[in-house]
């Protein structure tokens, strides 16, 4: 799981980082392309708090 969520944090923040900022000539998102990203941005908070509450709990 650990190495599952490292990878996905890693691709998340190339991937969904903001684009207009570093490239020119990329269009807005859309909003579902938003809402996808904000998906997946959510399951991994989620991932990151149940790690720190299983490891507190040690």
């Amino acid at each position: 799981m650990q190495r599952g969520a490292a990878a996905f944090s890693e691709g998340s923040y190339a991937a969904l980082r903001n684009p207009n900022r570093h490239e020119d000539g990329v269009s807005e998102l859309s909003e579902h392309q938003a809402l996808e990203q904000l998906a997946a941005l959510s399951v991994l908070a989620r991932w990151v708090e149940e790690a720190a509450l299983l490891f507190g709990q040690d």
